[in-house]
């Protein structure tokens, strides 16, 4: 059955004229669209703005990146309701597409899904094939009602396909395009080269199974559900009576207010603002909020984006301030509230209230009536009696205030949630995140080997001075040497760096261990960063020198920092100017070419050093490699490949046996899913890892008494993961 191209046909019939999304649709839908990419290059944008701008959708846009641990941030345009969530991922855990599910759907399930154009088998693909997956959840409201992916042409079997202009859509929303976006992203650039006509969407999961008179996305789907969910929650009677008639009021006066302009507009919009702030508050949601899982934060979000839509017609800018200071009596609590009204008519603030989170009783710090004139700014600060026990400054809720004001007979009430602390913009991370140590196996259990260090990383805005702590907790068998714990650091400066030294032990246990290091201000922790480190021999010969060019990641410097070789950097000026044969062996990072143009000048003086029994390693390299530079035919090209798409053509090779033995099967451990990768076409060689198109993954290839040794895996990577046979086969390379 083929449901297509009707939005073509829609598009058409359109009016010309018809007015914008604002504020007030925002309101008025609660469906959410999430869309996952893993190129914020090829972010469909077109069709988020349509269905942002035609519906009033909220867009959650989601990438998956690879990374050690979960952490998902989120930057939100909240006017416009787009939202962008960075998640990171341990790909290496077989569960983490349901943590990252868990994580990503702690609010609410988002009722449409669309995959975006993402590389197969990347972790935006894996996680939406995840999704696919989920069944409706009885303790939630909400589900996924569909389900897309992009297609680049037209499927050949039927099935469902939602299809688009993308042109006409990229011309409706140009001007949103470039200035949104770059909020959300900043340094996005617009390719229009890549400018697509066509934009086509399969239906993976259709819950509604509305048949093939679906025009679009959201046919089917309530814009917005708030009476059909009071009516699913509550049996019939006088409470589901009332919840009902403020659910209807909010509706049809902000349905109302769309026709209405000036006082009669600001009037139906803060009656109905009013009649959800009071279905908001009903107490007959509490004994929900433990069953329903999502209630609470569905009110919420609801009551935000009105609340937005109220104190924009009003005109209203609402903020407030917690002050605590020290008095002989005690900590006297001081609340600064700022109120501004930029509107024509005058405002009154009737009421200042004070919630206390550890009573039910609401107290009156101001009940004399104050008139804001139009285009003024009403600013007041109060003074709160608090026990200190009860600043329970961790919690973003412990201290709520709200002002009651009226607005030519219209009563509308703010409320904010203030902390008594404000979090300093403050980080802290172990630089880099990995480590691996020298096996201590023969030592006495009292017997520790040489010290080491672990590198920590301050980050702070250049506004912040004041003192920090450190407190780092290390596994069993790591004993951290001595360290100031306290530093101060001073305002104009925006990074610090601290060594700390450690040493091992042999009750450091085998495998993974984690370290973790916080950060304190004023007694509460401010950010926090974890680390792995193993125990994993990397033995270099002490006669090896090894120049290097850096990699675009700069992990190749930080794994060779840890194997203890004579390491040195090599600078563009180095190779072009000075001896390279002191170095045994020169390695060449990813994409060091493109910082390097002086290897395009040393062809000859390359070809020297190896027909004199030097050694180039070439890690994985970009398809852009300089032709010419090597003594044989080397091509470089990205490949998606997978443990069983991987042979070993040479078992006993000795850059697999000297001085440790490889085993193919933990080497190839993160291959269990599709991984990019570096193949290379290379003649002449003797290719010891091929992939099914006969890309070398791993090979040698001699010139005069030296060697080439080309290594396409993503052995930094690897590494970085503390894959032992990994960090052993870059011992072997460099000693081969």
């Amino acid at each position: 059955m083929l449901m297509a191209a009707a939005l073509l046909c829609a598009f058409a019939s359109m009016s010309a004229d018809k007015a914008n999304a604002g504020p007030i649709d925002y309101a008025l839908c609660d469906v959410r669209v999430m869309y996952l990419y893993d190129d914020a290059q090829r972010i469909d944008w077109p069709t988020l703005f349509y269905l942002n701008e035609e519906y009033g959708c909220r867009i959650d846009l989601v990438s998956v990146r690879d990374n050690f641990k979960l952490n998902h941030d989120i930057l939100g345009d909240g006017e416009n309701q787009f939202w962008l969530h960075q998640l990171s991922v341990n790909s290496s855990d077989s569960g983490w597409s349901q943590s990252a599910i868990r994580e990503l759907f702690a609010e609410r399930y988002p009722d449409i899904v669309i995959g975006g154009e993402v590389r197969k088998s990347s972790a935006a693909d894996q996680l939406l094939s995840a999704i696919a997956g989920l069944v409706p959840m009885p303790n939630r409201i909400f589900s996924i009602s569909r389900l897309f992916k992009y297609v680049s042409s037209k499927p050949e079997r039927e099935q469902p396909v939602v299809t688009l202009n993308g042109r006409e859509l990229r011309n409706r929303y140009r001007i949103r395009m470039q200035t949104e976006i770059p909020i959300l992203l900043p340094g996005y650039h617009s390719d229009d080269s890549d400018e697509k006509g066509l934009i086509r969407y399969e239906i993976l999961s259709d819950k509604l199974r509305s048949g093939a008179g679906q025009a679009d996305f959201v046919s089917g789907i309530e814009r917005l559900r708030l009476v059909e969910i009071i009516d699913s929650l509550f049996t019939d009677g006088p409470r589901k009576k009332i919840l009902t008639g403020q659910a209807s009021t909010f509706i049809a006066s902000f349905g109302r207010a769309r026709q209405l302009s000036g006082p009669d507009r600001i009037g139906a919009i803060i009656d109905g603002y009013r009649s959800l702030s009071d279905l908001y508050g009903q107490r007959a949601f509490d004994e929900l909020r433990s069953s329903v899982t999502d209630i609470e934060f569905y009110f919420r979000d609801l009551h935000r984006v009105a609340e937005h839509v109220a104190l924009e017609a009003v005109g209203l800018n609402w903020s407030g301030r917690i002050i605590l200071r020290d008095s002989p009596h005690g900590p006297k609590l001081k609340f600064r509230l700022a109120i501004g009204a930029d509107s024509p008519i005058e405002v009154s603030l009737d009421k200042v209230l004070f919630h206390p989170y550890w009573d039910s009783m609401v107290v009156a710090i101001d009940e004399s009536q104050h008139i804001i004139a139009p285009h003024q700014t009403f600013v007041r600060e109060y003074l709160v009696d608090i026990e200190r026990s009860r600043l329970e400054s961790g919690q973003p809720d412990s201290l709520r205030f709200s002002a009651e004001l009226s607005y030519r007979g219209h009563s509308m009430s703010l409320t904010n949630s203030l902390s008594v602390w404000d979090r300093p913009d403050l980080n802290v991370a172990f630089s880099p995140d990995y480590n691996f140590v020298p096996s201590i196996s023969g030592l006495d259990i009292d017997r520790v080997i040489a010290p080491m260090s672990s590198r920590i990383v301050i980050t702070k805005s250049k506004e912040f001075a004041d003192t920090v702590k450190l407190d780092l907790k290390t596994p069993r068998g790591l004993f951290a040497g001595s360290y100031r714990s306290e530093h101060y650091l001073p305002s104009g400066v925006t990074r610090k760096e601290i060594t700390i030294p450690f040493s091992i032990s042999n009750l450091f246990e085998k495998g993974i261990q984690r370290q973790t290091i916080s950060l304190l201000y004023q007694g509460k922790e401010v950010a926090a960063d974890s680390a792995l480190i193993r125990i994993a021999s990397c033995k270099i010969d002490e006669k090896i020198k090894i120049g290097f060019l850096p990699d675009s990641s700069g992990q190749l410097e930080d794994i060779l920092r840890m194997t203890g070789a004579a390491i040195q950097p090599l600078t563009d000026r180095t190779l072009e100017n000075y001896d390279l044969t002191p170095f045994n062996v020169i390695v060449i990072g990813s994409g060091a070419s493109r910082n390097n143009p002086s290897l395009l000048k040393i062809k000859s003086k390359l070809h020297e050093y190896l027909r004199y029994g030097g050694s180039i390693l070439i890690l994985g390299q970009p398809d852009d490699w300089p032709q010419g530079i090597l003594p044989i035919s080397f091509i470089p090209y990205r490949e998606t490949v997978q443990q069983e798409g991987i042979t070993n053509r040479i078992v006993e090779a000795r850059v697999l046996s000297k001085p440790y033995s490889i085993s193919d099967k933990n080497l190839f451990s993160s291959f269990y899913r599709k991984r990019e990768s570096n193949s290379a076409a290379i003649s002449p060689a003797e290719i010891v890892y091929v992939t099914k198109s006969g890309g070398a993954m791993l090979s040698v290839s001699r010139f005069g008494e030296g060697q080439i040794i080309y290594c396409g895996l993503p052995l930094m990577d690897m590494i970085s993961r503390l894959n032992i046979e990994a960090i052993h086969l870059l011992a072997n390379i460099l000693n081969y």
